[in-house]
């Protein structure tokens, strides 16, 4: 059986999702000597060039002649990948199926609107993903695949859900097993799952902090220098959830501070101590993700943050700062009860604390997310299709979106012009 699993990427990260399934369908013995994959790895950018770049990669994939393929879903690249999918249904007889974040939680709905797709998988993937094969490869009932919605006929099955992994150690690693091509940066996993339940984002979806050891990550670490990998983002939600596995992971990584990498990681900054600050120095954390969102108490109350108590805060930036450390902040444009000066004042705080960068998102109103559910309560207007941009709220008019957009754009080059060495970001 052919598998092509397919992949639009933003950046030089190789794709990890798609790693984690081609390591746990080569790590069943049912299937290792039955399965050949080729993983298709574009950089978005160049297929947004024109649509010729759509006609070379859906040849391309045609022509290996696959039985099966996968399209790993985000927000900036489901719209593409529907797309293809849609392409290839004329050029192959190959089962298209779709899995990430962005079909998850309106499955049926895709599968609805896109008669080209054959199987969404849901949430977590990769033991979903090998029973999957195994019934394909059989004839076997899709209905026994925990964890799928599929089309049957003219009829759309949605399967019970599929239980979360216990012991992530148990998936097996792409690094390791050697099947995904190292690049420039790599990704590695560090947990799954968030112990906030904040409205606009799916983390917490992924159920209770569950870890992978520090031991696992070492040796992903290992393999990763070992080939020559310099910048490493880990993959969490909050790195320094906790002081103990903080402690542990920046003793492990302190084993690797000769190598020089460059090593990012996402912190809540409210949870910052200067003792945690000392750990992120030994461990030779150089970079970090700081969500700031909003500065209005009623704002982060619609969207289940804590409030922000601005002083400290700032405080937690000048700590990383003073340590060495970068920080980039970021803020949400076109929440709930967010009006254009609130967003301007959040804006303005932003740059007050000096960090290295800051990002500036519209709202995205993913399938799945609170805000997406509660829209009708706060009246908030958004784009049905991917990326699912917001358009406008009560408080907010699209006019009003607009000029919060030029407001940070020339703010940021003020900034810049303070402090020449920071990097410009703005509203993507």
């Amino acid at each position: 059986m052919k598998i092509a699993l397919v992949a639009l990427s933003l950046n030089e990260f190789p794709p990890l999702a798609l790693g984690y399934l081609k390591a746990a369908a080569l790590n069943d013995s049912e299937l290792k000597e039955k399965i050949e994959f080729f993983i298709a790895d574009e950089a978005i950018d160049d297929y947004n060039q024109g649509p010729e770049k759509k006609e070379i990669l859906s040849s391309k994939l045609a022509r290996k002649n696959p039985d099966i393929i996968l399209f790993s879903c985000y927000l900036w690249s489901t719209r593409q990948m529907l797309e293809l999918g849609s392409i290839l249904k004329k050029k192959s007889n190959a089962k298209i199926i779709l899995g990430g974040p962005a079909v998850t939680y309106d499955a049926e709905a895709v599968l609805e609107k896109n008669p080209s797709v054959d199987v969404i998988i849901r949430g977590e993937a990769e033991i979903t993903f090998v029973e999957l094969l195994k019934e394909l490869m059989k004839n076997g009932s899709l209905q026994n695949v925990d964890g799928i919605t599929f089309r049957k006929g003219d009829e759309i099955i949605n399967n019970k859900p599929r239980a979360l992994i216990t012991n992530l150690d148990d998936i097996p690693s792409p690094y390791l097993i050697g099947n995904l091509e190292v690049k420039e940066k790599a990704l590695i996993e560090t947990h799954r799952g968030c112990f906030f339940r904040c409205g606009y984002c799916l983390e917490y979806k992924s159920g209770p902090i569950r870890e992978f050891s520090v031991n696992r990550i070492r040796d992903e670490l290992i393999y990763l220098v070992e080939h020559g990998v310099k910048k490493i983002t880990l993959v969490n939600s909050i790195f320094n959830n906790a002081l103990e596995r903080t402690t542990a992971l920046c003793n492990m990584m302190h084993e690797f501070k000769h190598y020089n990498l460059e090593i990012n990681v996402d912190s809540y900054a409210e949870w910052l101590t200067k003792e945690m600050v000392d750990l992120y120095v030994y461990g030779g954390i150089t970079g970090t993700e700081i969500g700031l969102q909003s500065i209005s108490e009623k704002v982060l109350r619609n969207i289940r943050r804590p409030p922000l108590i601005k002083e400290k805060f700032k405080e937690k930036i000048r700590m990383l700062d003073e340590a060495g450390i970068k920080t980039c902040l970021h803020a949400i444009l076109g929440l709930p009860d967010e009006t254009l000066s609130s967003f301007q004042q959040t804006a303005k705080y932003a740059f007050s604390t000096e960090p290295t960068d800051v990002s500036f998102f519209k709202l995205l109103m993913m399938p799945g997310i609170e805000l997406q559910r509660l829209s009708e309560k706060f009246g908030i207007k958004y784009n049905s299709e991917p990326p699912f941009e917001v358009i406008s709220t009560p408080t907010m008019s699209s006019e009003d979106m607009e000029r919060a957009e030029l407001f940070v754009k020339k703010a940021y080059k003020e900034f810049i012009l303070k402090s020449p060495s920071k990097a410009i970001s703005s509203i993507p």
